[in-house]
């Protein structure tokens, strides 16, 4: 079974316990369906008559033909058509004649058609029905949805000498404080630092992450203290690309984990998670963002769930990843992380990467002015080492997990970290006409 039927099972499992009944049932269903799809689907047409019977109550005579019951139930106006849709494709798919046909081969995907059916009607009758229990959801209602932030923080800081050093993702790293910092031997560096917190809703959520991204990169923030303190013992002029040191932190990239158990997040909000620019929220300092703004958005928050066409959706083993240019939000269906590993030990070589391309870029622009103060060999030495470390952050992983490889594809598109080799492959040929001339 895929994703997509794991999603299903958690849907199932938190439905209320005011429709204890269907929510036994649909994980009847379900549990049917591992070994025999056909019961499984008659399991489904079960289910059905069941909430016709639930939704006629006594009103009128009972019908002994299930579509005969839909059909008066249509025609008494307590059944609206796109409803009674669903009843039908759960009949035709659950039918004995359907079951017994060889033309039709049932798939898992047709059982969790049959399923998002019967929780359409049932969200009807329970939510929306005006003779109903009128209920605000058939799933278990939490004020709060866990999150957990993991942070990536690019920036030079020299060639480190440290007794502290530890190996984890197969990167080098020490402990400073409550954070991680992972180096590289060209003087490189990312930051990683994790928090949990819990939001009440997408706006708490994007203005939480748009003040911690801030507060990470100001001057006086204990990150750029840590930057400034490693760099007091580290050798900074060991590159010869980096003629002029940032004093400041460049910026923040969020990998967000939520687990399955948060099921009442529907998929819409958390593409809202994922794309800050859907409510006007993001980390940049420039752009004023007000909390009066934020209540605002609270008060208008359904007529911002619309589609966000920039966010890539991957389904890819146990989890459900929501990619964005500026974010990641994972939402695994197990208590197995490794993939989840495996994608933060990624972005860790990822940002560390785009911060170097992004810096060497702009080193290259000022090179002309201090071309008697480099060696014009070195730096070419070094371009080409970068450009064989992009080629291999970009390589296809032939033994790697199939869905694995496509998540680093999107990644690597969304972080447009492609667009900024090229251009600094383009500014790097100007090397040789400076080595011709000087």
């Amino acid at each position: 079974m895929n994703v997509d039927f794991e999603y299903i099972q958690v849907q199932c499992e938190n439905l209320s316990n005011n429709i204890g009944v269907f929510r036994d049932a649909l994980q009847a269903l379900l549990n049917i369906a591992q070994y025999d799809l056909l019961m499984s689907m008659a399991k489904g047409r079960q289910i059905g008559e069941s909430i016709v019977r639930e939704i006629r109550g006594g009103c009128g005579k009972t019908k002994t033909i299930f579509e005969e019951e839909i059909h008066d139930l249509v025609c008494k106006g307590l059944l609206p058509n796109e409803i009674a849709s669903h009843l039908h494709l759960v009949r035709i798919m659950g039918n004995k004649q359907h079951a017994n046909s060889s033309k039709v081969l049932i798939t898992p995907q047709d059982i969790i058609t049959v399923a998002n059916s019967l929780l359409r009607v049932l969200s009807w009758y329970y939510c929306e029905y005006d003779r109903g229990p009128r209920y605000e959801s058939i799933f278990h209602q939490s004020k709060t949805f866990e999150v957990k932030a993991i942070r990536f923080v690019p920036f030079y800081s020299g060639l480190l000498n440290d007794e502290r050093v530890s190996q984890q993702y197969g990167l080098k790293f020490i402990r400073q404080n409550n954070l991680k910092l992972f180096y590289f031997p060209d003087g490189f560096a990312v930051a990683l630092l994790e928090e949990k917190s819990s939001f009440a809703d997408p706006v708490d959520f994007l203005w939480a992450r748009r003040q911690s991204h801030i507060g990470l990169l100001k001057r006086d923030s204990e990150l750029t203290n840590v930057l400034h303190s490693l760099r007091s013992i580290s050798d900074i002029n060991s590159n010869p690309f980096i003629h002029s040191v940032p004093e400041e932190l460049c910026y923040v990239m969020s990998v967000h984990h939520i687990d399955s158990v948060q099921s009442h997040l529907n998929e819409r909000t958390v593409m809202l998670l994922t794309e800050p620019s859907g409510l006007g929220i993001s980390d940049d300092p420039n752009e004023n963002v007000t909390l009066s703004q934020c209540e605002e958005m609270k008060r208008d928050l359904q007529n911002c769930l619309a589609e966000i066409s920039t966010v890539e959706c991957i389904n890819a083993g146990d989890a459900r990843y929501f990619v964005s240019w500026s974010n990641v939000v994972v939402r695994t269906f197990s208590n197995d992380e490794s993939d989840l590993d495996k994608l933060i030990s990624f972005e860790i070589s990822l940002q560390k990467i785009w911060y170097k391309l992004y810096l060497y870029c702009k080193s290259l622009d000022g090179l002309i002015e201090l071309v008697d103060q480099v060696d014009i060999k070195q730096i070419k030495k070094e371009v080409l080492r970068t450009k064989i470390e992009f080629s291999a952050l970009c390589d296809v992983n032939a033994t790697g997990a199939g869905h694995l490889n496509l998540l680093r594809e999107k990644l690597i598109e969304t972080s447009k970290v492609q667009r900024l080799f090229d251009t600094f492959c383009q500014k790097s040929v100007l090397l040789n006409e400076l080595e011709r001339i000087f």
